[in-house]
């Protein structure tokens, strides 16, 4: 079902990490399989350089894949400021190293949880099941599953924005 979805309007996906490889990367693989991708820099939100709310609203994103790194208060911060933007009804997808944080953000709405190291079509799923939560009810893995695996899914929601009034770009 999802992969329908796909075909008949383009997943749009904003990426906020602080390396301009994973941005890179993630841009290229995900524009392969179909979907809008705009990028954007952790670091330039939390400087004041970018403004996140702005970024996501001009890209209207399906999904926002948010990196939580160093430093993890100050990028979980961002990240939970954004979440809590009442313009800001997107899932995201959040990725880091860091088994606290991951611990921390079980059972936040809104939110689906990858450890890394991922894999890409893990981490392509993973955005799949957060904007189709009706194909993800029987692949979901249990808190064990996430603490072992390092990667995996909490709550999630049927939120949606759509939009096709802008082209992605790297920021």
């Amino acid at each position: 079902m999802a992969q329908r979805r796909l075909q008949e309007s383009p997943l749009r996906v904003l990426v906020l990490d602080n390396s301009s490889d994973i941005l890179e990367l993630l841009s290229t693989d995900l524009q392969c399989r179909g979907c809008i991708v705009t990028t954007g820099s952790v670091s330039a939100i939390r400087h004041g350089e970018i403004d996140g709310p702005h970024l996501i609203e001009a890209a209207a994103p399906d999904v926002i894949v948010f990196d939580v790194a160093l430093p993890y208060e100050a990028n979980w911060q961002i990240a939970m400021n954004l979440q809590a933007d009442p313009h800001v009804r997107v899932p995201f997808v959040l990725t880091t190293t860091n088994a606290m944080a991951v611990r921390r953000l079980i059972g936040r709405d809104l939110i689906e949880l990858v450890g890394k190291p991922y894999d890409l079509d893990t981490l392509y799923d993973v955005i799949l099941r957060s904007v189709s939560p009706e194909t993800a009810a029987d692949s979901a893995p249990s808190r064990d599953q996430i603490s072992n695996r390092r990667s995996g899914v909490d709550r999630r929601t049927t939120a949606r924005r759509q939009s096709d009034a802008i082209e992605p770009e790297f920021l």
